[in-house]
């Protein structure tokens, strides 16, 4: 059987999925309401702080303290729905996926399945199904949710404090969208699937010795055994090495970016600043929240690149055995 190209095995995924449309829009929905909450509950802080610090009565604190209240129970009440909703998703379609594989695996038995190792085929039904979650729980609503949150956060930047920031902040929000998924995919190479099929290969082996263990030391193919056994984890070392490079990197530039664009709006402040065109002390506190908080939707985005290669991976391995449709 010819093997599935991404666009396909994508296909496959999201047809899992539709059943499931309605509570997958409440999942971005809360998702979306969680990030912007986050900005705003840092923002207000920041607003009331450069706001009242000189002069505080109990009136200004009362609306600080129900603000900061108002916007932490929806901050936790949005995180409650978004992580249960995608969750939810993600473990009923794992379950669907583990029921058809076996269906589908029935039938062929015998003569079908006897190219598949039973360590293989153990590790296919676990191991590939569970690493395929993270595409449903971990990977669509934090893709849609990258584009929109920063749109609605660029678009307050601007109707509040001007353009000036929306443009200073647009090309690292771009860059932390567009442009660091794809460095972090290069930058891992193959590794994810190295390590995938190399996980695989170690489950099958191992499940097999242990089976075929009085063969093996009938025949005294142990040492060969050991050998392989050790050629295979070499094989895993390598893929983990790789994902971890890519992740190390991956953390290291979204640093750099946040660090960078902060930077870069305090330059915009000051040289607003010069002409008086705004009130720094309640401007540049509130400006900075909203600048470092505003990645926080890409970054979760940028955290499964490497998660979601190996969700392709994985449900390749599965599809292309037939197990599931």
């Amino acid at each position: 059987m010819t093997t599935m190209t991404d666009a396909e095995v994508l296909r496959r995924l999201m047809m899992f999925v539709r059943p499931f449309a309605g509570v997958m829009t409440l999942s971005t929905f809360a998702r979306t309401v969680k990030l912007l909450m986050q900005t705003a509950l840092i923002a207000f802080a920041a607003a009331a702080v450069a706001r009242y610090a000189g002069a505080p009565s109990g009136e200004s604190m009362r609306y600080v303290v129900t603000g900061l209240v108002g916007y932490s129970l929806l901050l936790g009440l949005s995180s409650y729905v978004s992580t249960y909703t995608e969750h939810y998703v993600a473990f009923h379609i794992l379950a669907r996926m583990r029921n058809e594989f076996y269906d589908r695996m029935e039938p062929l038995a015998p003569a079908g399945t006897a190219s598949l190792r039973t360590g293989d085929a153990v590790s296919r039904v676990i191991n590939d199904c569970e690493r395929i979650e993270p595409f449903f729980a971990h990977t669509i609503s934090p893709a849609i949710t990258a584009l929109v949150v920063p749109a609605i956060l660029l678009t307050y930047l601007g109707r509040h404090y001007g353009a000036d920031y929306v443009w200073t902040l647009l090309p690292f929000m771009l860059a932390m969208v567009f442009v660091l998924p794809v460095v972090i995919s290069r930058s891992g190479g193959d590794g994810g699937v190295d390590w995938r099929v190399a996980q695989g290969d170690v489950n099958a082996h191992l499940t097999d010795s242990l089976q075929g263990l009085r063969d093996t030391l009938a025949f005294g193919h142990g040492e060969r055994r050991r050998q392989q056994a050790w050629q295979l984890g070499l094989r895993l070392k390598q893929g983990q090495d790789a994902l971890t490079r890519a992740d190390a990197l991956q953390r290291g530039l979204t640093e750099l970016l946040i660090a960078g664009a902060a930077v870069a709006m305090l330059w915009t402040s000051w040289r607003l600043s010069q002409v008086g065109a705004f009130d720094a002390l309640r401007t540049v506190p509130v400006v900075l929240a909203v600048t470092i908080t505003s990645f926080n939707a890409a970054i979760g985005l940028n955290n499964v690149v490497n998660d979601f290669k190996v969700s392709l991976v994985s449900a390749r391995r599965l599809f292309n055995r037939k197990s599931v449709v």
